[in-house]
């Protein structure tokens, strides 16, 4: 069931701003298609907009893929937010928001960092069915943990380069150590490697 514009009602009737004799207008849908309840949520969705990201929340691939990371890989994969607020400080590492798995595999899987940099909203939206499929579900995984690699040698580089400045020397020993690690991550990517080497 969806309710919309419920909240404003709730408050003013708990902050006694309603009269005893209100009356509030109700439009109910019976919808046993959930495809069709999908169609409703989003095209009335205009007064006060629900995140994208939201709405999508509940596909069966959304889904589906939260049990697969959860019982494969013992990963909590996020697919609304705040959704593991309340999870053990020890097991916030292993939290993947599924924004952020699509965005990685646009960018790589899908060949197009430019999109999925400056349109990020839209793996929820136009790129939503061509990113999120069960048939992708390692390539999504692989690409996300492609994209963490790569923040974390961008923090290991700052870091670096913060503490010996830019030399020559400094710059080029990082550019080997990423080149040899982004070299192996596309051999196990495109299956010509069963592991992941790191030197």
């Amino acid at each position: 069931m969806v309710v919309k514009h419920l909240y404003p009602y709730t408050n003013a009737y708990k902050d006694k701003k309603l009269n005893d004799d209100v009356e509030v207008l109700v439009k109910l849908h019976k919808v046993s298609n959930k495809d069709l309840l999908d169609l409703i949520t989003i095209s009335t969705n205009n007064q006060n907009p629900i995140n994208q990201r939201d709405l999508v929340a509940n596909d069966n691939i959304q889904v589906e893929l939260e049990k697969i990371y959860r019982e494969l890989f013992g990963l909590y994969y996020e697919r609304k937010r705040n959704q593991y607020n309340n999870i053990d400080r020890d097991k916030k590492k292993y939290i993947i928001k599924n924004d952020k798995v699509g965005q990685a595999f646009l960018a790589i899987g899908k060949c197009n960092p430019a999109k999925a940099l400056s349109s990020k909203t839209k793996v929820f939206s136009e790129e939503y069915n061509g990113i999120y499929k069960i048939e992708y579900t390692y390539k999504l995984l692989l690409s996300f943990l492609i994209w963490k690699f790569c923040e974390s040698m961008k923090k290991e580089v700052d870091k670096v380069i913060s503490i010996f400045g830019e030399s020559e020397s400094v710059v080029e020993l990082t550019k080997k150590r990423f080149i040899s690690y982004s070299f192996n991550y596309e051999q196990y990517y495109n299956g010509k490697r069963k592991y992941i080497r790191f030197r």
